[in-house]
């Protein structure tokens, strides 16, 4: 790793009393009061008390830093940011006032991304909306008759219950933060010759939330005065930039039209909910070093673009931020590409022409300009020495995000996980390994604890992800087929021999290919291509599409065909239209079938392993699984990959056909046969359980429960 890099904390130090830099006296004329006052003391804060005599919604984008900062930290001891107002607002912002409020009473578990604080009102909308904010309206009264409340006083409190008063001059508005020469001293209540200065604005403010307050003032929430009708509305003017202000954006603007790097920025009507800011923010604490496991579809990725975006902040200045996307396949870096610029961030991608040199002058600008860099590049690509060269050759701070990380742990791409990134993110499915303990260990040394873990049966609940039915299929073993699976029975027994207790991984090579052997024949087994033909009948016509098929690899051992004509030949029967979706299909054909699978031209694809990860198939309905290994990625990512919600915000139910062959009970290794089988009903049993039909679905395995005696295998789900 470099050593010539400086790293800045993610998340500042949370103690007001660090604010070291503090004035005494701010004024606008000479001082900028966002970045030098509001910043660091918000950034520290778990609460903020405002009392004004006018507020409008343009002093959020005035204050936008200082806010994301407050923000960023805020977690369950964090109070809302409390404004008290004179009861005069634009017409604008009390309808987006009264919104929010509308808003709690219907939106109160899912809540939009947070929007740019340019977009005030959205911004007003959305902080009250999620309890981030609150707003009380105050008169007064003087000899009996009412009077305007105009004071001007703020209180910023950190988690240690120190705090920093400020009065005076400006009101919560953006001329007020921007366009007029406002001043205002402070106080601290850590510095003796201060504290009690400080101590009586706080009490001034206390008082006006006080049910015993002694002040003569009438103190109503928003809501209240809005049914009392005692707020008034103007319509706001223009406000004027300040000169100074003005060269700021300028500046701001111009060095962002290099274009060779960027701040990445959530696209307007991103959904953002609870879970992937809480994931967000626990990276953030634990120093940029976390996994998140998260079922299919949660929305992993906009939870990194979320970290990316985050992090930016921190490093927007030179030499910048130098992000890495490994991915371990070309259709990853083509959805990552489409993502990133959606955020406003041009990736530079591995399946580009002349993706190094890209990256070298990208990196070059970034030295200059500072901003973020995207790089989005397969595992494969990387291991190229000439990738890691370019990397080093412009220090700079380095995030590296492994999407689908479990690929990262086996041998060959271990050697990719170095010490040269600094911030690192994982994101899995499922991060364990089948059957590689040491390679999970691995990854979870290098990337850190699981921040988040979210299965499927939670993601349903939380409306993530559609609900569906489960459908075990079993299908007998022909003759021919059964013969063939005694014969390899038997000479697995002869090498295994009495032990009940081995893994795989402990048998011999000679065992494992025969046992790799028997999994094929069962993959291949001729009855799956009929009981789909069975199936399919039984739908009703308008429901046979949307489907995804998956089939079985390679040729049956028996008889050298491959499944997926077999498939095709069912779907031309019964008029349904079917395509292949396989490793061969060119990229730019893979994105026509998922548009043809969505207006419904296409009926189904089949694929292989294609659509296990990575693919968004928002519009698949139906899916019939011919062939699935025992391992639990397979099934958990193929049963996302249809679980995904509609892009449009419509509902869907799926529907998922699991087409299980078996033997009959073949005495000689009746031991060994069970344990496979309980293999087969453990992957079934955990289909089920998040599904809606999960009893008949577990019916449906009487079958084998009761030929094997297996019904102790489903422990507390027996019925």
């Amino acid at each position: 790793m470099t050593t010539d890099v400086t790293l800045k904390p993610l998340l500042p130090p949370a103690r007001l009393p660090d604010a070291t830099s503090l004035k005494l006296r701010y004024s606008s004329d000479v001082d900028d009061l966002v970045h030098e006052f509001f910043v660091p003391t918000l950034s520290r804060a778990v609460r903020y008390d405002r009392a004004v005599g006018y507020f409008t919604a343009g002093a959020l984008a005035r204050l936008a830093p200082a806010l994301n900062a407050f923000l960023d930290r805020a977690d369950d001891s964090t109070s809302p940011i409390r404004v008290v107002a004179s009861p005069n607002l634009p017409e604008q912002d009390l309808r987006h006032m009264e919104l929010g409020y509308w808003r709690r009473t219907i939106e109160d578990e899912c809540t939009r991304y947070r929007p740019e604080f340019s977009e005030a009102l959205s911004a007003v909308t959305w902080m009250i909306q999620n309890r981030l904010m609150e707003f009380w309206l105050v008169t007064g009264h003087d000899d009996g008759g009412e009077c305007l409340y105009h004071e001007k006083i703020g209180v910023i409190e950190d988690a240690e219950g120190s705090y920093v008063t400020f009065e005076g001059s400006p009101n919560e508005t953006f001329s007020g933060l921007s366009g007029n020469i406002e001043s205002f001293p402070i106080h601290r209540s850590w510095v003796p010759a201060e504290a009690p200065h400080a101590a009586a604005a706080k009490a001034a403010v206390d008082d006006l939330f006080s049910p015993d307050g002694i002040r003569p003032l009438r103190v109503k929430p928003f809501p209240t005065a809005l049914a009392e009708g005692l707020i008034k509305t103007y319509k706001p003017r223009r406000p004027q930039m300040s000169k100074r202000h003005r060269k700021s954006i300028t500046r701001i603007t111009t060095a962002g039209n290099t274009g060779a790097v960027s701040l990445p920025e959530a696209p307007v009507g991103v959904q953002f909910r609870r879970y992937q800011s809480a994931a967000i923010r626990s990276w953030l604490k634990t120093e940029g070093r976390g996994i998140l496991s998260m079922a299919t579809g949660t929305g992993k990725t906009i939870t990194a673009l979320g970290a990316i975006e985050r992090i930016a902040r921190v490093y927007e200045e030179a030499p910048g931020l130098s992000a890495v996307v490994l991915v371990p396949d070309n259709s990853l870096v083509d959805m990552w590409e489409e993502e990133l610029r959606a955020w406003g961030v041009k990736a530079i991608c591995s399946t580009r022409p002349a993706a190094l040199a890209r990256l070298r002058e990208t990196l070059q600008a970034q030295r200059v300009y500072g901003g973020t860099s995207v790089a989005v590049w397969t595992a494969q690509s990387a291991a190229n020495p000439k990738f890691f060269a370019t990397l080093q050759d412009f220090p700079s701070p380095r995030f590296v995000i492994a999407d689908e990380c479990h690929a990262m742990g086996s041998a060959e791409n271990r050697k990719l996980l170095t010490e040269d990134f600094h911030y690192r993110l994982g994101l899995s499915a499922t991060i364990d390994r089948h059957l590689d303990p040491d390679g999970t260990e691995v990854l979870r040394h290098y990337f850190g604890d699981v921040l988040l873990d979210i299965g499927i049966k939670e993601a349903i609940e939380l409306d993530a992800l559609c609900h569906y039915t489960y459908t075990p299929v079993l299908v007998a073993l022909s003759h021919e087929e059964m013969d063939e699976y005694a014969r390899l029975s038997r000479e697995i027994g002869k090498r295994v021999g009495q032990s009940k207790d081995l893994s795989i991984n402990d048998l011999e090579d000679s065992a494992k290919m025969l046992l790799i052997e028997r999994a094929r024949l069962l993959w291949h087994a001729e009855g799956k291509v009929a009981a789909l033909r069975d199936v399919l009948e039984s739908m009703p016509t308008d429901e046979r599409g949307f489907s995804l098929i998956y089939a079985a690899e390679g040729e049956s051992p028996l008889t050298s065909r491959r499944q997926a004509p077999l498939v095709h030949g069912v779907a031309c029967d019964l008029r349904l239209a079917y395509r292949d979706f396989i490793g061969d299909t060119p990229l730019d054909e893979r994105a026509l079938l998922l548009e043809q699978l969505g207006d419904g031209t296409v009926d189904g694809l089949v694929a292989m392993k294609c659509l296990d990860q990575g693919i968004d198939v928002p519009t698949a309905r139906v899916a019939h699984f011919l062939a699935s290994t025992k391992n639990p990625r397979q099934y958990i990512q193929r049963r996302g990959r249809i679980l995904r919600q509609p892009k449009d915000g419509s509902s869907k139910h799926a529907v998922v056909f699991d087409y299980i062959a078996h033997p009959d009970s073949v005495g000689e290794n009746f031991d060994m046969e069970r344990r496979l089988v309980a293999q087969e009903v453990l992957r079934a049993r955990a289909m089920a359980d998040a599904a809606d039909n999960r009893n008949q679905a577990i019916n449906a395995l009487r079958p084998l429960l009761d030929s094997y005696n297996l019904w102790d295998a489903l422990g507390d789900h027996s019925e």
